[in-house]
């Protein structure tokens, strides 16, 4: 029989038959609503993540896409905020994000030292100051939330004037470094010491 393909607001691409017998059925899922960008990271990987802060991993081995973090991004007055740039640590451990407010956003995957170090005896009003959760259920802990999240915030840096169009991380030796190129015509440089990023100068 005859098939008909239509592509949905979600941008899939649905099949269904000509006749409409039956229900309609995906052909191809969407990548990713509102696409923002797509990156073979530092450490191999190749993300892609949307405006809204979604980010999804290709899956070389099965040719799958799957959801790896979901981050809420503060807005400002004026401006609707956007993830605009990322990069992930050779490691795998750190996950950086630009974003369109000249902000970038550092976060240790879950169950590393520093997170432990860091958040261990915090009580919730300084978890809140320091750690960016999209709060559905007001009833739900912030540390049971941060038991969950597969990354967790650890320090952010207003690095620009405008947003942060690209970042890259790479090494020097033993010492990580992350570039960053910014909308408002400047490039900074920052590095790590003892789990924290400082401006290079």
């Amino acid at each position: 029989s005859n098939k008909i393909a239509y592509l949905q607001d979600s941008k899939e691409i649905m099949v269904v038959d000509s006749h409409l017998e039956d229900k309609p059925k995906t052909l191809i899922d969407s990548l990713i609503t509102n696409l923002n960008g797509l990156k073979r990271c530092s450490n191999n990987d190749i993300l892609l993540w949307s405006n809204e802060g979604i980010i999804k991993k290709y899956d070389y081995d099965n040719s799958s896409i799957s959801e790896i973090f979901n981050v809420s991004l503060p807005n400002d007055d004026y401006v609707d905020n956007a993830l605009n740039s990322l990069d992930v640590s050779e490691n795998g451990e750190d996950l950086i994000l630009g974003d369109r407010l000249g902000n970038i956003w550092f976060y240790q995957k879950r169950g590393s030292d520093i997170q432990k170090d860091i958040f261990e005896d915090q009580d919730e009003d300084t978890l809140k100051d320091i750690i960016l959760v999209e709060d559905k259920d007001d009833g739900i802990n912030l540390k049971n939330k941060l038991i969950h999240s597969k990354f967790v915030l650890y320090q952010s840096v207003r690095a620009h004037e405008s947003s942060v169009n690209d970042l890259i991380y790479f090494q020097i030796g033993s010492i990580p470094f992350i570039a960053t190129a910014s909308r408002d015509r400047t490039i900074q440089i920052f590095y790590k010491i003892a789990n924290r990023w400082t401006l290079f100068q």
